[in-house]
């Protein structure tokens, strides 16, 4: 699994960043699972946790 910490600016570019993990990872095999960042300490900006999960039928790919 991987985790990307997300500006909540980012959010908009949200399928681009998804496309680039998976190039990165180097498969589409991939689900991903957003939640709000529980350590994010501003007031006015939110941060937002972007997890990657390979998906377990395809483990091997």
């Amino acid at each position: 699994m991987d985790y990307y910490l997300l500006h909540e600016k980012q959010l908009n570019e949200i399928e681009k960043i998804k496309e680039e993990i998976m190039t990165e990872l180097g498969t589409r095999n991939i689900d991903f699972e957003m939640k709000r960042s529980p350590s994010s300490g501003e007031l006015f900006t939110k941060f937002y946790e972007l997890y990657a999960h390979q998906r377990k039928d395809n483990a091997n790919d």
